[in-house]
């Protein structure tokens, strides 16, 4: 949870306000999955393809998140995406496995879309026959 001063009191308290966060992915696959579908209040989650500077407007998330490598994209098409719509906040690609040059991924994001914060999210997989 971030914390932002409340530009109306006069008091310059601050009051805690949650963050709101884009989840690009496939929803029509997430669907089959049973996963969310539609807006969940700090979460919203779009097709690729809605990612536009309407829902970006409509949506203003703090945060974009997205696959590093989905089906039919990855996080190079969204960054461009979030590039033509001038969003200028935080990007974090999730990622699993064995990620040899995270450093390297970063970059490659930036050169498409330098106003982005950029993070990468490695999530270690579980090794066969555990769990």
């Amino acid at each position: 949870m971030s914390f932002r001063p409340d530009p109306l009191s006069a008091t310059g308290v601050t009051a805690p306000r949650h963050v709101k966060i884009l989840v690009v992915g496939d929803i029509a696959r997430w669907a089959t999955l049973g996963r969310p579908d539609a807006d969940l209040g700090a979460l919203a989650f779009v097709d690729l393809d809605e990612l536009h500077d309407e829902n970006i407007t409509e949506i203003a998330p703090d945060v974009v998140l997205s696959p590093l490598v989905a089906t039919g994209f990855d996080a190079i098409d969204v960054a461009e995406r979030l590039q033509s719509t001038r969003f200028t906040g935080r990007y974090c690609v999730m990622a699993s496995g064995a990620i040899p040059d995270t450093d390297l991924i970063r970059r490659e994001i930036n050169a498409v879309a330098p106003q982005l914060d950029v993070d990468l999210l490695v999530f270690a997989t579980a090794a066969a026959g555990s769990g």
